[in-house]
């Protein structure tokens, strides 16, 4: 419950988000959605990527990693980086150490039932309100929050047709009104995992290995992003946007 989360992780995240102040901040968005940004940065190693390639192990010795996929196929490399969900790594890393247990362990995922719909029953009644994220909860204490995204607001659509996103309505929006159901894992921040999320650093590296995934931040794209440069800069990859400061400090 709220009441047994860090008050510090609660600050810091409303204080990252804009959301302690009374004034709107100005949202940015991508043309054509996330996937814009994704093609862009595969576009130099698209022909590189192997898809549809199940992972069933990953073995590490003090000379290589070793990958097999589900079809039997085995291949070695210097490292590996997991860019997966912490029980999806834990599954995969036949070896892993108690310390890579105990951090990734503490950080669970847990399944969430999504609508993509046009049901305004799960906005506030007075349209005024309507904000680009919006919460409802049950009389109990202990139910379960729904949370509403208004795509319009956030991915600049016509205003004249909502569209709504919903994760785990008490009821699902009206049958007429629904243009997809979707379930996704979400990565749960309880006191246990903020209090694990600073361990990471220390595993990074460590036994050819490294770790990065939204699961290591607030569970954004954009704390996906960060983590991945993080990861970067252990190699010396630095995108051209990185500052004085950034470069100093993975030189450190």
């Amino acid at each position: 419950s709220l009441l047994n989360f860090p008050a510090r992780s609660f600050i810091a995240f409303f204080n990252n988000h804009h959301l302690l102040g009374f004034a709107s901040p100005q949202w940015r968005t991508v043309k054509g959605g996330s996937r814009s940004y994704v093609t862009k940065m595969m576009s130099s190693y698209r022909d590189r990527v192997k898809l549809g390639q199940p992972i069933v192990s990953v073995t590490r010795s003090a000379h290589s990693v070793t990958v097999t996929c589900a079809d039997g196929n085995r291949e070695t490399f210097d490292g590996v980086i997991f860019a997966s969900h912490t029980d999806e790594t834990l599954a995969m890393l036949k070896d892993a150490s108690a310390e890579e247990q105990a951090v990734l362990g503490a950080i669970p995922y847990k399944p969430n039932t999504v609508y993509l719909h046009r049901d305004e029953r799960f906005m506030p009644k007075r349209k005024r309100a309507w904000a680009a994220w919006n919460v409802l909860q049950g009389q109990g204490r202990s139910d379960e929050l729904c949370v509403t995204y208004w795509m319009n607001m956030l991915q600049n659509l016509d205003p004249s047709r909502p569209v709504f996103v919903t994760l785990n309505p008490p009821t699902p929006p009206a049958d007429n009104k629904i243009f997809g159901r979707y379930v996704y894992d979400h990565p749960q921040f309880n006191a246990a995992a903020i209090a694990a999320q600073p361990k990471i650093g220390a595993l990074q590296g460590k036994n050819r290995t490294w770790f990065a995934g939204a699961w290591t931040r607030y569970g954004f794209h954009e704390d996906g992003l960060a983590s991945a440069l993080d990861v970067a800069a252990h190699f010396g990859a630095f995108p051209t946007w990185a500052t004085v400061s950034q470069l100093t400090e993975a030189a450190e």
